[in-house]
């Protein structure tokens, strides 16, 4: 995005599958809905250095949303994970940049990208629990030698079925008027040097480096404001479900804080230009580690869980509930582990800001 030269005239005329024609009713209703463009401005006369390192970079998230939706939509491997990864990296982009931005431009757009994760969430994370339950049946038979073939059915092959219902459900949304909606939303982005959703007048530094300073240290800060002490984050085990409830929102929350701190930290040092430098790397390695162990305590805690109602099924059905007992427990060791390293890795982050 940095190397356009002619953004409007690369992307004049862009068809995007699903999208109706131009003439259609849909089409023109979504044009009749989209706010006035603003006139033309140049880069240099209308942003601050920052802001235009920036929006270029904004600019590249946008185009790998509209290039991956081709193969979001014929199921290619990883394509969900990819795509819902870069709608989470934009999002967190805009939400940390904020200040660069007109208000309600900037919420219309997260709040698109928002359903549209939530849509590539469940189709993935269906595919992450039929791979768990792979994974985990495989081990089983290999540590054991048990095969049964009836949890095989109801957790991975049952799963894999959901899966791809989910999946043509997220197409269908995807041929839908509110997603053609947030593609004319990134073409504003892309069309012109100058898009709607740039606020008339940045404020901040003119310094990029500077300004990513700035923007990382509040991240920094929020992030570690949001992280939970060990002893809080074992009351997920607690006996009373309010206070369970309670520490898996305060670790759902700590994740996403350092999934945003991670992704503002890579931006600035990735699109388009490095800004932050060797600490910046740093911050970011930590701030992932942090994510990744909350993430597998995440998932594991979900599997142990989906194991566990699954068993109950089985068990009506007069099937063994061996191998259940056998997954669920190593499911919940895999979470306690998972904790114990979230609590290394906020010691990390703590240091590394």
């Amino acid at each position: 995005a940095a190397g356009r030269t002619d953004a409007k005239g690369a992307h004049a005329g862009r068809t995007h599958p699903g999208r109706t024609d131009a003439g259609s009713t849909d089409a023109g209703r979504a044009d009749a809905e989209r706010p006035p463009r603003a006139s033309a401005r140049t880069v240099e006369s209308a942003l601050t250095p920052a802001a235009a390192v920036v929006l270029a970079g904004v600019r590249d998230l946008a185009t790998q949303i509209v290039d991956l939706d081709p193969r979001v939509r014929a199921d290619a491997d990883d394509a969900v994970h990819r795509l819902r990864v870069v709608v989470r990296r934009l999002r967190s982009v805009l939400a940390s940049h904020r200040a660069l931005f007109d208000g309600e431009h900037l919420d219309r757009l997260r709040d698109a990208l928002s359903r549209l994760g939530a849509l590539l969430g469940e189709t993935r994370d269906l595919e992450v629990r039929a791979r768990w339950a792979a994974d985990a049946l495989a081990e089983v038979e290999a540590d054991r030698g048990v095969v049964d073939a009836h949890a095989r059915r109801r957790l991975v092959d049952d799963p894999r079925s959901e899966h791809a219902d989910a999946h043509r459900r997220l197409v269908a949304a995807k041929s839908d008027t509110p997603y053609d909606r947030l593609l004319h939303e990134l073409d504003a982005l892309l069309d012109g040097p100058v898009p709607p959703l740039l606020a008339d007048d940045p404020s901040g530094p003119s310094s990029p480096r500077k300004f990513s300073r700035k923007v990382a240290v509040k991240e920094a800060g929020r992030a570690l404001k949001r992280t939970v002490t060990p002893k809080h984050a074992r009351r997920v085990d607690d006996r009373d479900p309010v206070e369970a409830a309670r520490a898996l929102a305060a670790l759902h929350a700590s994740r996403k804080a350092a999934r945003r701190l991670r992704y503002t930290v890579e931006f600035a040092d990735t699109a388009p230009a490095s800004t932050l430098g060797g600490r910046g790397e740093r911050v970011a390695d930590a701030a992932e580690e942090l994510q990744d162990a909350l993430g597998w305590h995440r998932d594991a805690s979900l599997f142990a869980e989906f194991v566990l109602l699954t068993a109950h099924r089985a068990d009506a059905a007069g099937e063994s509930s061996f191998t259940y007992g056998v997954l669920h427990q190593r499911a919940v060791d895999q979470a306690a582990r998972a904790l114990s390293l979230a609590d290394d890795a906020r010691r990390v982050l703590r240091r590394a800001v």
